[in-house]
């Protein structure tokens, strides 16, 4: 079963966490990813919510700390998507 990824259970899952990434520039960037699903911390983390335009099912995360931040994902059936997100 899933677990809160915030402390205060605001934000459930039905699937447990399997990667975080976090940029460490202090923009607060977070993303989090589930066997099926990818999602983007707001608020530096008060609040998540789901990555809707990937068109894929995400295999892995990483974020580049340069100006502006990119972040990596590693999908199923469309490679890797990069996307500035600063």
């Amino acid at each position: 079963m899933g677990s809160s990824i915030v402390l205060s259970g605001h934000f459930q899952l039905d699937e447990p966490v399997i990667e975080v990434a976090a940029d460490s520039t202090g923009t607060g960037m977070v993303f989090a990813r589930t066997q099926s699903e990818l999602y983007r911390a707001e608020s530096y983390g008060l609040n998540w919510a789901p990555v809707e335009n990937l068109g894929s099912t995400p295999t892995a995360i990483a974020i580049a700390d340069r100006e502006p931040a990119t972040v990596y994902v590693g999908t199923t059936d469309r490679g890797l998507v990069t996307a500035p997100m600063g």
